[in-house]
């Protein structure tokens, strides 16, 4: 409650279950908007970012934030080099990367938007064919298989964006395999008396 929160996707079911929101929500895929827009559109999930097509699809209210997203970019690289990869924005006022997950377009924000601490909660990477999040959205990605993979591939590339910027970013995720940032416990995290949230 008392730090600065990104949720993204399926979050917005939560509402019924705490009085803690998120202070900003992030939403890609047009399928998982599908899912939940209901949710979304009649909850309160804080100041919202979409890519810039969601304004051809949806009533997009003029309160949200539109960041202009690359997905195409990595197709081309992946055909000719048989390799997953990522690239990472400087200013997501021209152009935010798809990375193959909302997370990675949210570490783009969040890092341009000044936070230099950064914890990831939920980012496990393992997609074994069993439930997928905490809270389903009711959508099923067949490419889940490389999966772990393509994430792998963004999170290095995030890795090394924020290393060349200060930026420290840890893995509060209970399990999984995202092994490249530092682990912490979120229990030690929150322990921490020193809020970081303006009032």
């Amino acid at each position: 409650a008392n730090e600065y929160v990104f949720g993204m996707n399926s979050i917005c079911k939560i509402h019924d279950k705490t009085d803690w929101k998120p202070d900003f929500f992030g939403i890609q895929d047009l399928h998982v908007f599908e899912k939940l827009k209901e949710y979304i559109y009649t909850t309160d999930n804080g100041i919202i970012f979409v890519p810039s097509g969601y304004k051809m699809k949806y009533n997009v209210p003029d309160d949200w934030i539109i960041w202009p997203m690359s997905a195409a970019y990595h197709l081309f690289e992946l055909h000719r080099t048989h390799k997953y990869f990522a690239k990472f924005s400087k200013d997501p006022y021209i152009t935010v990367y798809d990375g193959y997950s909302i997370t990675y377009s949210i570490l783009q924000l969040a890092i341009y938007m000044g936070f230099d601490e950064i914890y990831l909660l939920g980012a496990d990477c393992t997609y074994l064919g069993q439930k997928q999040h905490f809270i389903e959205t009711g959508n099923y990605d067949p490419t889940f298989e490389s999966a772990t993979e393509r994430l792998f591939a963004s999170y290095g590339e995030a890795k090394k964006f924020a290393e060349n910027r200060g930026v420290k970013i840890f893995n509060a995720t209970r399990g999984g395999c995202l092994e490249m940032f530092p682990r912490v416990r979120l229990e030690d995290v929150l322990a921490n008396k020193v809020k970081n949230k303006l009032q």
